[in-house]
């Protein structure tokens, strides 16, 4: 996983999706000094609810044979919007509900998949609204768990094949199985 990538093609797909400016959509604790109503924060978050077995992999390389570990992975994209415009279709929950909605068209699953990612489901949006400096702001949060493949590679060391078997013994004591070599 590219993670640059990711925090990039997230960050311009919540603006596209949300309307608000990319210059206002930021990952959280990134020093963006004072920004325009409305703006949002990211944050992605480490999912560890399920347990799950990793799958490891054996690929021909030379005569030797190279270890890849693969598995599967979910993680939490939070998005918190912030805005002080009043008007219904501006506040920080309709602009989330928005976003919402739009985790399921199919050029949000296209672009998602070259980010390597899936949408697993999205969580109830929350409603965080407070006064703040004197004025009304509107905050809303929204939590969006993905579905993503890890996969790492050791070709720099790779393990050693077998390169014969001898098979031999008896079946239920009566047969007799001769001594083979087996390649």
């Amino acid at each position: 996983m590219d993670w640059q990538v990711l925090h990039d093609g997230l960050r311009a797909w919540f603006s596209d999706a949300s309307g608000i400016p990319v210059e206002s959509v930021a990952w959280a604790g990134d020093p963006v000094g004072m920004r325009k109503y409305p703006w949002a924060e990211l944050q992605l978050q480490s999912s560890a609810v399920e347990s799950s077995v990793d799958e490891v992999r054996y690929t021909k390389q030379g005569a030797d044979l190279a270890v890849t570990v693969v598995g599967n992975r979910r993680i939490t994209l939070n998005c918190q919007i912030h805005s002080r415009d009043q008007r219904a279709a501006y506040r920080a929950y309709a602009l989330l509900e928005r976003v919402r909605g739009r985790l399921y068209f199919p050029s949000t699953q296209d672009g998602f998949r070259q980010l390597g990612i899936g949408v697993r489901e999205s969580a109830a949006l929350i409603d965080l609204g407070r006064a703040y400096d004197q004025r009304e702001e509107s905050v809303a949060s929204l939590d969006v768990l993905l579905n993503w493949v890890s996969i790492e590679s050791d070709t720099d060391n790779p393990v050693g094949t077998i390169e014969r078997v001898k098979l031999s013994g008896t079946v239920n004591g009566a047969i007799a199985i001769p001594d083979k070599d087996i390649p």
